[in-house]
């Protein structure tokens, strides 16, 4: 499949004038009604602002990629402290980036605070709940519970407390 290419946002103002116009000239030729002329001057202008916030949410992405990036490369470097900021800084930059979730919940997991990370893993599932950074945040969340659940069984045991 052929990805689409998406107009710039410069090309689709001109493109939203050049329609103004168009709708402008029928009216005044009298081969349109006003209120379809307004109906399509109003989904124009939908549109338009839709392709403003997609170019204004990719910029913010593509900044959060390069952040994120940098991070992992400190978590892989075990500076944890240094991942811990630049994952912050890519939250910031876009707040509904799974993905800077998921790893900031496993950087903080790797400082040895275990319900801040599993607090940014459901922050993940929140931020795009149907994205692979989800389903990785929802594996080490399990992880954890199976984990503490296994601590618990262990002490249970060695204390003699089993049910």
């Amino acid at each position: 499949m052929k990805k689409r290419k998406r107009k710039t946002l410069f090309a689709s103002v001109k493109t939203y004038t050049k329609n103004v116009v168009i709708h402008i000239r029928r009216v005044v030729a009298r081969r349109e009604r006003i209120e379809v002329a307004v109906t399509g001057i109003r989904r124009d202008a939908r549109k338009l602002k839709h392709e403003a916030k997609h170019a204004r949410q990719s910029e913010d992405r593509r900044q959060a990629s390069k952040l994120l990036e940098r991070g992992r490369q400190a978590y892989n470097a075990h500076n944890y402290e240094a991942a811990r900021n630049y994952l912050r800084e890519a939250i910031l930059s876009d707040p509904k980036y799974a993905l800077a979730y998921t790893y900031l919940g496993n950087t903080v997991y790797k400082l040895g605070l275990s319900r801040e990370a599993v607090g940014y893993w459901r922050q993940a599932i929140a931020a795009e709940p149907d994205s692979k950074a989800a389903a990785m945040a929802m594996r080490k969340m399990q992880r954890v519970d199976q984990t503490k659940k296994d601590i618990e069984d262990w002490i249970k045991k060695r204390t003699g407390e089993e049910d």
